[in-house]
């Protein structure tokens, strides 16, 4: 049977990394997202469900609802990530794909109100002040590392910390003296922290620039 995801578009990069990450992790992803941003993903390995977004009231009806997802096989769907930028919108996709069966439904929320209706229902709710990507890939455990390559034989990592990694624990002294790289760390979405003897912790999300090789063995 096929892991099948749905998204909701947050209209900014976030849902760009959403789906690498997810498809990198075995998942087939549908897209919900407005007719104008239709286009931006057809170079992607997604399933693209264009929209009308010209009235949210209107498209939070059970008829529209039904015509935005007729084609989707729910049976298929595991999760429904629900990051749009309008809290409503979102409470009503989750709503609705609940009442389809799907299992595992994780939103972002803005407002506080919204936040404890959404948690009352039985959702899992990541508010937007707080590391989106970040809360997300923990929560379904997913695993995140991309290496990118900026001249030569350099490169630059980005990885999500995961608990299994043989670097949780270590400084960014230590890294960087035994593998001969620089080191930031992201932590809670915000804070840049780049200081010897800062731990890496779980969670954390690295930004490494060094030889290709050296990245390779760091995490590995």
């Amino acid at each position: 049977m096929k892991r099948e995801v749905i998204l909701l578009d947050s209209f900014d990069d976030l849902i760009n990394k959403l789906i690498y990450v997810l498809t990198e992790n075995g998942y087939t992803v549908h897209i919900i997202t407005s007719y104008e941003r239709g286009e931006e993903f057809v170079d992607k390995p997604v399933y693209i469900h264009s929209i009308d977004l010209s009235s949210i009231q209107t498209m939070q009806s059970e008829e529209s609802l039904e015509k935005i997802f007729f084609d989707i096989e729910f049976e298929n769907v595991e999760i429904g990530i629900l990051v749009s930028p309008n809290d409503d919108l979102n409470l009503s996709v989750a709503r609705y794909l609940r009442r389809n069966g799907v299992p595992r439904i994780i939103i972002s929320l803005r407002s506080d109100e919204k936040t404890a209706i959404a948690e009352k229902e039985g959702f899992q709710v990541v508010n937007v002040p707080n590391c989106v990507l970040g809360r997300i890939q923990r929560i379904l455990s997913l695993k995140f590392t991309r290496i990118s390559p900026l001249r030569g034989n350099i490169s630059i990592l980005e990885c999500l910390v995961t608990g299994d990694m043989k670097i949780l624990g270590k400084t960014i002294g230590e890294l960087e003296r035994d593998y001969n790289v620089s080191i930031i760390i992201i932590r809670d979405g915000d804070k840049i922290l780049n200081g010897g003897d800062e731990e890496i912790q779980e969670g954390d999300y690295l930004v490494v620039i060094g030889s290709t090789g050296n990245l390779i063995e760091m995490i590995r």
